[in-house]
């Protein structure tokens, strides 16, 4: 069933994209703009397909919109101030997709990068192949498969710009699954909350083992939300040992440590 915008939520819709968007660079803010019927149909599509399928948590196109569309954006700026290449030689990574946050916005912000959208759950990546179909999203590749195992092909091993991963685990995890993916001069942007600073201090040695340092950590979203978010920031500085990732599941199950 579509969902339909009364006169008043779009209203709001707009009101809420010139808040968030009074934080960010004034290119990059335009360019957003100029995208934002898509990102919003985009959102209307991904909450219709969460009544057939769980994508995600959000029940409302609100809560879809402000807590995966626009916090996928926060990750915009530093794709932008970090970027070392054009964006079409770019390739980010993103890691358990499930309803294609922060891969998809992205992909709507920057049509000419190449993002892979790992997810193991197959009906959740068919789901996924279905939305890049649906929007045309010709350079985005959806594979069904476990992190841990992708990292070891080839094809995908320290090839990556950027790294991805929203809400599969802790720090050391997320840089487990994603560290591997990188290039040496590429970066993990790691979407935290409020205990971000004290997640990256303890999280310093199993970085600098998988070959990362960070860079910073970064408030995101205007000053006057409610509830911080943060981004730290990793970049490889050596390639990541060859026993990483560890075997599918042992990540999550047993972090590394300090």
């Amino acid at each position: 069933m579509a969902v339909e915008r009364t006169a008043r939520e779009t209203a709001e819709d707009k009101i809420a994209w010139d808040v968030f968007l009074s934080c960010f660079p004034s290119a990059l803010a335009q360019r957003i703009r100029e995208r934002s019927d898509t990102l919003l149909d985009l959102a209307r599509r991904v909450l219709d397909e969460n009544q057939k399928i769980n994508l995600t948590g959000a029940r409302d196109f609100a809560s879809l919109f402000h807590d995966h569309v626009l916090d996928s954006l926060t990750l915009a700026p530093w794709i932008v101030e970090r970027a070392d290449k054009p964006e079409e030689c770019q390739l980010l990574v993103d890691v358990g997709s499930g309803g294609g946050f922060p891969a998809l916005p992205l992909a709507v912000v920057f049509p000419r990068m190449k993002i892979l959208c790992i997810e193991s759950v197959g009906k959740k990546a068919r789901a996924l192949g279905g939305l890049c179909a649906a929007f045309s999203f010709s350079r985005v590749t959806v594979l069904a498969e476990r992190a841990e195992s992708a990292a070891r092909d080839p094809r995908w091993r320290e090839k990556a710009d950027w790294a991805t991963a929203r809400a599969v685990g802790s720090l050391p995890t997320v840089c487990e699954l994603c560290l591997p993916f990188l290039r040496v001069g590429g970066f993990c942007l790691a979407q935290r909350g409020a205990s971000a600073e004290a997640e990256a201090a303890a999280a310093q040695r199993p970085i600098a083992r998988l070959g990362g340092r960070v860079d910073r950590l970064a408030a995101v979203g205007p000053p006057s939300a409610v509830r911080r978010h943060f981004i730290v920031l990793i970049e490889k500085i050596a390639p990541s040992p060859d026993e990483y990732p560890r075997r599918p599941g042992l990540p999550a199950k047993r972090p590394l440590g300090g």
